[in-house]
């Protein structure tokens, strides 16, 4: 009796599927930290004129521009800060990066990545 079955093409399918899934996971965390780091921008981008303990933070020296970053060293780990000296004072203040953290849909950008990972034939 001959067996016929599809086993070898779904594990196929399922190692492209599970080699992409890192770079699915790296990709959408770059995706969210980079969104994360725009709205950074956004709260930091004021005139010398704002009010205090408003957004934008007022834009004196450009320091706290300078001093934002992101990185993403693994596809489960990423951080968005800010390296300037005064950055603290300022943040407990106005949560200006946890702000940005919160204005972003972090599922949304995952899923996106982890989509086309999942369609893809």
């Amino acid at each position: 009796m001959n067996v016929f079955s599809n086993a070898v093409q779904v594990a196929k399918r399922v190692g492209r599927i599970a080699k992409r899934w890192d770079l699915a996971a790296l990709r959408g965390l770059r995706r969210i930290a980079t969104k994360v780091d725009e709205k950074q921008v956004e709260n930091l981008s004021g005139s010398n004129s704002a009010e205090p303990g408003s957004y934008p933070v007022p834009n004196r020296t450009g320091n706290l521009m300078r001093g934002r970053f992101f990185k993403v060293p693994s596809p489960s780990l990423a951080f968005v800060g800010n390296t300037t000296v005064y950055a603290p004072v300022i943040h407990r203040e106005r949560e200006f990066l946890q702000d940005a953290s919160d204005d972003v849909d972090a599922t949304a950008e995952m899923q996106h990545e982890i989509r086309k990972v999942a369609m893809a034939p």
